[in-house]
């Protein structure tokens, strides 16, 4: 992979920041926010899908590769890790003038557990009030790519724990209770 344009930070922890990659031209440049997979876990890293940023700069489009907090970091797990990634979308909003991105064309593409939470980021926006997922004015994204990430946790905790070799999802009750009326 090539060195990133930039690094970027949305948050005050060590592993709240993204990976900016803009290419040449005057732009406004389409957007892929890639969020990175690994059982929700330290096994993956942004650094899985920077080969992915490389190639879609090359074709026009920048990409914001996001790092987030992991169920086995500090401070990672319910809700925040699925705040980090709605956070670091988010943060598209503040890199759009400065890099010529183009808002209107924003795209999440996420691999495993990152294609669970591209999923819910880019659904944000039907998230109730009083949820630990609630977040004002999320911003509108036009698509999501969900690369073999599980839609709904509770739908198959034993297979996806199988596959992870790990238990990962710990608080069924509370998934529930968020995800009532977002489907």
């Amino acid at each position: 992979a090539q060195a990133p344009d930039e690094r970027v930070t949305y948050g005050a922890d060590a592993n709240q920041f993204a990976e900016l990659r803009v290419p040449s031209g005057a732009g406004p440049h389409p957007v892929v926010v890639l969020v990175h997979g690994g059982c929700f876990k330290t096994y993956g890293s942004f650094a899985d899908l920077s080969a992915v940023g490389d190639a879609l700069k090359e074709r026009g489009i920048a990409t914001l590769n996001v790092e987030y907090r992991r169920v086995d970091q500090a401070g990672g797990g319910w809700p925040n890790t699925y705040l980090d990634v709605g956070n670091a979308v988010d943060h598209v909003r503040s890199l759009a003038k400065p890099h010529r991105l183009d808002l209107s064309r924003v795209v999440i593409v996420g691999h495993s557990a990152g294609g669970h939470l591209a999923m819910w980021a880019a659904a944000r926006s039907r998230v109730p009030p009083g949820s630990a997922l609630f977040m004002t004015t999320p911003l509108a994204v036009r698509g999501v790519v969900d690369l073999a990430g599980p839609l709904v946790l509770t739908t198959n905790i034993e297979g996806y724990e199988a596959l992870c070799r790990d238990r990962v999802i710990t608080n069924v009750d509370v998934l529930e209770s968020d995800y009532d009326g977002v489907q």
